[in-house]
């Protein structure tokens, strides 16, 4: 009966939210539809429990052995980088490609700026395998004893209420991701088992950065704070992402 009604509010939930993100799109408000869809995740977390079994007597594929190599000697950074790999760079395309400021050219506006492809990162997300993402959450969880991986991330911003992207400094300093009021460098981040719940892995959110790196340093949106504006819309879509594929 308990599940019965778990499943009744799923439905609720869920339909109420694809009502307002669909309204949003059709509008052209890709930022609202976001905000809707995240809204309407962390509705149905609690309802959500992954299915994937026998951590410890599981198979792991030979694509994500050198991951489970880095991941069972402590080696947090390489682990970490090799995520990057497999979760952001496919075949035809990679992340950066998606976000790279190439197209604007030797000058822009504040516009031209703003109105980067948030449908584009949309549409990569949405490509990235569900095996990716559940072996490589499946992974970190297992061998940092569920410290670290999207799900840990994802529990983070549960505890704590992050419902939408006004949150995202917030959820940044819980993850260690912030300190004194700035995003701090790759570099700075902590690479062992004492950083914070969720702290990894981390290196695919700091990509949108060095893909932004062509806007020059000295222009006012080349500051350290400016290409954070970024981060905040991929960690949701790969979080509804990551969700989308748990049920599955």
């Amino acid at each position: 009966m308990q599940k019965y009604f778990q499943s009744l509010i799923k439905c609720i939930v869920v339909g109420l939210g694809g009502f307002l993100i669909i309204s949003s799109l059709l509008e052209g408000k890709w930022i609202e539809a976001l905000t809707f869809a995240m809204g309407t995740l962390i509705g149905v977390i609690s309802t959500n429990t992954p299915r994937i079994q026998g951590r410890k007597q599981m198979q792991i594929p030979e694509k994500y052995k050198k991951l489970a190599n880095y991941l069972a000697t402590g080696q947090w950074k390489k682990a970490d980088k090799e995520t990057t790999e497999l979760l952001m760079k496919q075949e035809q395309s990679s992340l950066y490609d998606v976000v790279s400021f190439d197209y604007l050219g030797d000058s822009f506006t504040i516009n031209e700026l703003y109105d980067m492809p948030y449908q584009r990162i949309c549409e990569y997300c949405a490509s990235i395998p569900c095996e990716n993402i559940q072996i490589i959450d499946l992974l970190w969880g297992h061998f940092s004893d569920g410290r670290f991986g999207l799900s840990a991330q994802r529990k983070v911003a549960w505890e704590n209420k992050i419902q939408d992207m006004k949150d995202m400094e917030k959820l940044g300093e819980l993850l260690g991701w912030r300190d004194n009021g700035y995003w701090i460098y790759y570099e700075d981040l902590t690479f062992d088992m004492k950083a914070p719940l969720g702290h990894l892995p981390v290196d695919w959110f700091f990509l949108l950065d060095r893909a932004s790196g062509i806007v020059p340093i000295e222009h006012e949106f080349g500051k350290r704070e400016n290409p954070v504006m970024f981060y905040t819309y991929i960690w949701f879509v790969l979080q509804l992402r990551f969700s989308k594929c748990l049920e599955e």
